[in-house]
Parts: structure tokens; C-alpha cells; sequence
């Protein structure tokens, strides 16, 4: 009996020593710094970041702003005009005094919002979230969240807090389980984390089991040095009173600077950007720009995880606000081809009793100056509208969504 385990604790101690060395290596120093990175408290408040890589957000931040019920703007490249008046992160903060953020760049699309929003699930964000998500028709013309951006949205620590913390049900697991199996060889390195969720399964065989061993391992080691995230402390949820506004005149005023950005076009098109990028294209005869194929319903992958974003929403004590923005009729042919999937988008949100600020227009006819500041991003005319939306759900009371499941 002694021989056994004499032979069994050589066995293990070898195992030990080969998982060292082959899974932490060249990596340990790496994840030092990565984790010390990652896992400060920042107090100081953002009102926008593009994503974790910034000195002033991280996961403890985002997860406390969801917590509390701060207003949080999920989006893309349109959010990520700062110098617009009536962008939200702007005129919320500095013109109603109301704390608002944005979070997000191109790419963040479906995937990766649920992805976060699923990480940073518990009894705080179901019970006081203010989510607004902001959809791009484009999105549904692409063949989903690209796996560079779920990386970018989804780094290690926030896949560890998916994995090993958050409180949301399996499937959601499963769900972007699946997406990093299918897509793990694209990354040049994947760490022990990218193994263990890429082979996720509430309900492992043991010879699974076996095969997960090395990087659990090398995961606890990791754990055990560098410690845990910091649980969240004190959530006293933020309340909001009204304030005085005229949309009327506001609107007036974000016309008026949408309309003094154009002098060179009759497109609708700011200059510095028709300069820049139309022009070109007209003087090559591409120009009105052509919609790429737009994939049918039952075959988007984007449209799928956007089925379940909404899933997740429902949720949530109040669902989120969903948005949709437009595109410039006067800048693409054959906008038609997004009818389909942008009305069953639609009818998807409503028959949920969902809130949703369809802002598409497909024609000339129907299509606002100003709304739009180029070709596909929102101007300040349209910011005031998405301000009004936000403003009307979370701040006036017509939260009429709430969902107490």
C-alpha cells in the first residue's frame, strides 16, 4: 500500500512540476502584470471609455455603475463622438446634471454586450440596472461580434467573473461557451481561462474532467498567488429626479449645427467627412455606396445573438432600452435590403415590451437633416432624439417595461 502511494505522489508531484513549467512559463510574468492591471479600484467617474484598456475603467467600475443603477450606454463607433454637444455622456453630465456613461467602440456588437452584461450579473444589476443598447443596422450585414472584439470586450478577468462569480444562468455560459470553442484557434496564446470556458459543461464526464485538469490547475495556482477581484461593497442604488427641459429648442439649436457643418454637399454629409471619404468614391463612380447582402433571419448569426441579448433583458427588473439607428439614404443604394431583419428586429422587441427608439428610415422621403452628422453616424439632432428616449424611460417614469421575474 505504501509502494502506491509512494508511486502516486510522484505521479502527482510530476504533474505539478510539468504544469509549472509548461503553463505558467514564459506567461507567469505576464499575468502579473496583467492582473495588477486589471484589478484596481478606480473611484474617479467616467462618463465615456472605449474599453478595459483605458487608465480610468475597469471591471470593479462597471460592475458598480451597473449595480447602482447608473445609466449605461452600450454601443459603437457613434458613441465615440466626444465632441458633439448632444451625445449623451455630454449633454446628461454637463447640460441635466444627470450621471450617465458610455462604454464601447466599433465592433462591440451583440456577443460581446451580452457577454459583459452576463458577467457582471447579480441581485444589484438585476434589481437596479439602466441599460441602453444601441443597435447598427450594419451589424446585420457582418457575420457577428468578430473574435478580436470579444477579446477586447471580454478579457480574462471578466471571463473569470463569467465563469466563477456571476450569477446568470447556465445557457448564457454555454452560449459564449460555444463561440470560443468555435473560434479559440484564432488566438495566438489562449491562457488557461480560454481552455477552461472554451470546454464549459455544468455537467463534465471525468475523462473531460482529466483533460481540464492542467489548466484548472494552472488557474488555481494563479488564483491562489494573485488572489480574488474584490466583492463589491455598499450598493446603494442611485435615484433620479426630474429636471427642466425643452427638447423643442434643442432640437432647434442641434439643427442649426448639424446644418452648419455642411457647405460643400447636398447629401447631408459634414464636409471634413465628405472631403475625406466621399469625394473619392464619387470621383470612382462609387458613389452612392452599395448595402452589402444582408443575410436572411433564420441564417444571421448577429440576429441570433441579438435574440439572446433580448432574452437577457427580460431579465432584468427594467429591461433595457434598445435603439436603432439609421443610415443616410442620400449616401447607399438598395436600403431595402435591410427591411427583413430590421423588421423583425422590431416586432421581436415590441412583443416583448421592450422599449425601442426605431430611428430607420430607408427613403429620402422620410430621411431628417441633421439626424445623421455622415453617412451612417448619429448628428446632433439625432442625439437629442436618443436623449429625449433616455430621458422620457429612466427619468420621466415610463419605465412601463419592468419585468419582476
Amino acid at each position: 500500500m505504501s509502494k502506491v502511494l509512494w508511486h502516486l505522489g510522484a505521479f502527482l508531484m510530476a504533474v505539478f512540476i510539468v504544469i509549472v513549467t509548461v503553463f505558467l512559463g514564459q506567461d507567469f510574468l505576464k499575468y502579473t502584470v496583467y492582473y495588477h492591471d486589471e484589478n484596481q479600484l478606480v473611484e474617479e467617474d467616467f462618463i465615456y471609455e472605449p474599453n478595459y484598456e483605458s487608465n480610468h475603467v475597469n471591471i470593479s467600475v462597471l460592475q458598480r455603475y451597473l449595480s447602482t443603477g447608473r445609466i449605461v450606454i452600450f454601443g459603437s463607433s457613434e458613441i465615440t463622438a466626444n465632441s458633439h454637444k448632444y451625445i449623451p455622456q455630454n449633454f446628461f453630465n454637463q447640460e441635466l446634471d444627470i450621471d450617465l456613461t458610455a462604454f464601447g467602440h466599433a465592433g462591440q456588437q451583440c456577443l460581446a454586450i451580452l457577454s459583459q452584461l452576463a458577467a457582471y450579473y447579480n441581485k444589484e444589476l438585476h434589481n437596479n440596472a439602466k441599460i441602453v443598447i444601441i443597435l447598427s443596422p450594419g451589424w446585420f450585414d457582418t457575420k457577428r461580434t468578430s473574435m478580436s472584439s470579444f477579446l477586447e470586450y471580454m478579457p480574462q478577468r471578466l471571463l473569470e467573473k463569467l465563469y466563477f462569480k456571476s450569477e446568470v444562468g447556465e445557457k448564457y455560459k454555454l452560449w459564449i461557451s460555444r463561440y470560443l470553442k468555435k473560434n479559440i484557434h484564432k488566438i495566438k496564446q489562449p491562457s488557461a481561462i480560454h481552455y477552461i470556458v472554451s470546454n464549459y459543461n455544468p455537467n463534465h464526464s471525468f475523462s473531460t474532467l482529466l483533460q481540464e485538469l492542467p489548466y484548472k490547475v494552472d488557474f488555481l495556482i494563479k488564483r491562489m498567488l494573485f488572489g480574488n477581484e474584490g466583492t463589491l461593497q455598499g450598493v446603494v442604488p442611485k435615484t433620479y429626479q426630474t429636471v427642466s427641459t425643452d427638447w423643442e429648442n434643442w432640437s432647434k439649436e442641434a439643427f442649426e449645427i448639424e446644418k452648419s457643418k455642411v457647405t460643400t454637399n447636398h447629401y447631408s454629409i459634414n464636409d471634413p467627412y465628405f472631403n475625406q471619404y466621399v469625394k473619392p468614391e464619387i470621383a470612382k463612380g462609387k458613389f452612392p455606396f452599395k448595402v452589402r447582402s444582408v443575410p436572411e433571419v433564420r441564417e444571421n448569426e448577429e440576429y441570433q445573438d441579438f435574440l439572446r441579448l433580448v432574452k437577457f433583458g427580460k431579465l432584468l427588473k427594467t429591461k433595457p432600452l434598445f435603439i436603432m439607428q439609421n443610415l443616410n439614404p442620400h449616401a447607399y443604394q438598395e436600403l431595402e435590403k435591410y427591411h427583413d431583419i430590421l423588421n423583425e428586429i422590431k416586432t421581436t422587441l415590441e412583443s416583448n415590451g421592450f422599449e425601442y427608439l426605431d430611428m430607420w428610415s430607408w427613403n429620402k422621403k422620410d430621411y431628417v437633416d441633421g439626424s445623421l452628422t455622415d453617412v451612417m453616424h448619429m448628428g446632433e439632432l439625432g442625439w437629442v432624439q436618443v436623449d429625449k428616449a433616455i430621458y422620457d424611460y429612466f427619468i420621466q417614469g415610463k419605465m412601463k417595461n419592468e419585468n419582476d421575474n
